[in-house]
C-alpha cells in the first residue's frame, strides 16, 4: 500500500474533545502506508472548539481546514471536502473514528481488485455487497 495516495475528508461538529488525538491518529496511520495523502478537517459550524483544536494542530500536522461558519450538515461538509481534494482516491472518515482508520487496508484492496466505489456501515455488521 506504501504506494498509493490519498486524500482524507474528516467533516467534524463539535469535535472538540477527541479531534486532536484521532487526527494524530489518522496522520500517523497514513504516514505508514501511503508515499502521499492530505488530510482535509471541514469544521461545520461547530459550537464548541473545534476550530481551535484544529487550528492548533495545523501548527503540527499539515491538514487542511475548511470552514462553515453555520452548520451545513454532513452531506455539504463531505462534498466540500471531496472537491478540495487533490488525489484520485479519496475516502471520508467520521471524525469519532466509528470506522477505524486501521480498515482503509480492507478498502485498498478491494479498489486493488478493481472496485471504484467501497462504502462501509457500522450499522450493519458483517455487510459485504460485491
Amino acid at each position: 500500500m506504501n504506494q498509493k495516495r490519498i486524500s482524507v475528508v474528516i467533516p467534524c461538529f463539535n469535535e472538540g474533545k477527541t479531534i486532536r488525538q484521532n487526527i494524530q491518529k489518522i496522520h500517523a496511520y497514513l504516514s505508514n502506508n501511503f508515499e502521499a495523502f492530505e488530510i482535509i478537517a471541514i469544521n461545520d459550524g461547530s459550537l464548541d472548539n473545534t476550530l481551535s483544536e484544529l487550528e492548533t494542530l495545523a501548527k503540527e500536522l499539515p491538514i487542511k481546514i475548511i470552514t462553515h461558519a453555520k452548520n451545513a450538515g454532513k452531506g455539504k461538509a463531505v462534498r466540500g471536502g471531496v472537491l478540495a481534494s487533490q488525489y484520485e482516491i479519496v475516502m471520508f472518515l467520521d471524525a469519532d473514528l466509528a470506522i477505524p482508520i486501521e480498515s482503509l487496508a480492507d478498502f485498498t484492496a478491494e479498489m486493488e481488485n478493481g472496485r471504484d466505489l467501497i462504502i462501509a456501515s457500522r450499522f450493519i455488521p458483517g455487510l459485504t455487497i460485491l
